[in-house]
């Protein structure tokens, strides 16, 4: 009984310490409190037009609170952690309803919706702001500046998905040219960005659809040229790796390997012919569903001299699978194993398929080729990723 009684006082006097230890919640923890206040979300039903609209209400609602969190307490550096998450524009769009639904109704994500400018341009300017202010500060570590210096360009990317912000395309050039100088500014010669590959591939997004961006090979590798002098080792690697597939219009673009039925295709042997190259994996729902639109074109043109060619990132073991997609298709081109596989990441050194990747900087699938009689680029993604390319296949032929 008396070890009991003793137990039990011990533990009131822990927890009187422990007590007397918490201090009371602050102004600015209540304030820090506020910003994760999900309850009107968590009640709607997901998926819903109102789930939509609660989620992008909190994201403006929490821009607000965070920006007065920013100047209220510029001690307290839980301020960072708030602005790096910010991994979303606020909506400014003059009618919310009216604009978040032409958001989620838009093909492949492109829609147009009105934007109230005066409120856009006040938030870049403090957004601006911030960020200068949390790249120049020594005391914040490189893992957080890295997180930031690519989510920029992400942000650039969703916004430029509005018409209303590609409108004038010199402006928009210079909100992209914008956030890349803030992924690189300030890095050292031998300084490495966390995942790049992950910020930087929304760029080549931008300058390879033309339907949608409005630009072109040239005015990308005028993009190019202008940051291929950075100091930094990484990012010259990246732009390196871009030029080369600009390259590609210049000097004919080499490939050779058997086909899953033993014989070699040589890209050199087909000069005169147009070639479409397909690189895919069987997890690649875009590039599967891109097939049936290929295949038409080519039963159209397969006479007249156009050929493709289908280059899976999988190594022998899978040919199987592939080919049960080709099947389906009712693809009848040759089809390429280039060793590695999605799940892997195609971490084999010796593949071709990482080669080709490490060589032209290749993010993800599909990545698509159009080469002309010479064996010269013509096209890389755009139409052919999302548009139709069927004249072009037919000029190319007549010439």
């Amino acid at each position: 009984m008396k070890r009991s009684i003793l137990f039990i006082g011990l533990l009131c006097l822990l927890f009187g310490k422990i007590m007397a230890q918490r201090s009371p919640k602050t102004e600015a923890d209540i304030a820090w409190g506020a910003l994760f206040d999900t309850s009107e979300t968590e009640q709607q039903q997901p998926g819903s037009f109102t789930w939509f609209k609660s989620i992008y209400t909190r994201i403006n609602r929490d821009w607000n609170l965070g920006l007065n969190f920013w100047k209220q307490f510029p001690e307290d550096r839980r301020r960072i952690f708030w602005f790096t998450s910010c991994t979303e524009d606020p909506l400014f769009y003059k009618d919310l309803d009216g604009g978040l639904k032409a958001k989620l109704d838009g093909e492949y994500g492109y829609y147009n919706a009105e934007i109230d400018w005066e409120k856009l341009n006040a938030y870049d300017k403090e957004r601006v702001k911030i960020r200068s202010l949390i790249l120049n500060d020594p005391d914040i570590p490189g893992e957080k500046k890295n997180m930031l210096r690519t989510q920029e360009i992400g942000l650039i990317y969703e916004r430029g998905h509005n018409k209303a912000f590609r409108n004038d395309k010199g402006l928009y050039l210079a909100k992209v040219q914008d956030a890349f100088e803030t992924a690189i500014i300030g890095l050292k010669k031998n300084e490495k960005i966390t995942r790049l590959n992950d910020g930087f591939r929304f760029i080549p997004e931008i300058f390879t659809n033309s339907t949608i961006y409005g630009y072109n090979a040239d005015e990308y590798l005028v993009f190019l040229n202008r940051y291929k002098d950075t100091p930094n080792l990484q990012v010259r690697g990246w732009i390196t790796k871009q030029l080369a597939v600009l390259k590609l219009r210049k000097v004919p673009f080499e490939l050779k390997h058997k086909d899953v039925e033993g014989k070699e295709v040589d890209l050199t042997e087909l000069r005169g012919k147009v070639v479409l190259v397909d690189f895919w994996t069987t997890s690649c729902s875009t590039c599967i569903a891109r097939m049936p639109v290929i295949k038409q074109i080519y039963d159209r043109y397969k006479n007249q001299g156009f050929v493709v060619i289908s280059a899976a990132y999988h190594p022998e073991e899978d040919r199987e699978k592939v080919l049960v997609i080709h099947e389906k298709i009712g693809a009848d081109w040759p089809v390429m194993l280039l060793g590695g596989d999605a799940k892997s990441g195609y971490i084999n050194p010796n593949s071709l398929g990482k080669k080709i990747f490490n060589a032209y900087g290749f993010i993800g699938v599909p990545q698509l080729l159009l080469l002309g009689k010479d064996g010269k680029l013509i096209m890389y993604n755009d139409l052919l990723l999302t548009g139709d390319f069927e004249p072009l296949v037919k000029k190319l032929l007549s010439e």
